[in-house]
């Protein structure tokens, strides 16, 4: 098990990095160095959508209940956020990696939709034996657990892929 998975963490209530957008999805997975990662999450599922270097101020959204994808949306855009995209979520997992021991992280922002028309959004979060990286249903209810990562709303919105 992960020394980290203990240790309570601290996260600064905002975070501003810069997003590369020349880095593909399957370097970012790489550079997240996750113990188990869904094989369906790469370049052709997730593809880059945006270009350049972009700075990013980042929040963690704690709701701290049950909440549908639809009310957690509602939430962000009236307070001045867009849920952040495949690609954000790859590098705040990389910049905070024990983010994910203390609760899981989504990002709304962009989605793969299955062959059966099924949305998937991704999520950073633990198993027994490590980080993880996986797919989640869009359409669904989420834990009072789960943190969604946003984006304030003064950085360009982009298309959900």
């Amino acid at each position: 098990m992960n020394e980290n998975a203990d240790k309570e963490i601290k996260l600064p209530a905002v975070i501003t990095t810069t997003i590369d957008y020349r880095n593909t999805t399957n370097y970012l997975v790489e550079a997240g160095y996750y113990d188990h990662v869904d094989p369906n999450i790469n370049s052709r599922t997730f593809p880059v959508n945006g270009n350049g270097e972009v700075e990013v101020t980042f929040e963690l959204v704690h709701l701290n209940k049950e909440v549908s994808t639809e009310a957690a949306l509602a939430y962000l855009d009236a307070n001045g956020m867009r849920p952040a995209t495949a690609q954000e979520l790859l590098v705040f997992g990389k910049i905070y990696p024990e983010a994910q021991w203390e609760f899981p992280v989504v990002a709304l922002g962009s989605f793969w939709v299955q062959s059966n028309g099924v949305k998937q959004v991704l999520n950073l979060g633990r198993s027994g034996s490590g980080r993880v990286l996986r797919r989640t249903e869009f359409s669904r209810n989420w834990n009072r657990l789960c943190r969604f990562l946003a984006v304030r709303k003064s950085v360009q919105p982009l298309s959900p892929v």
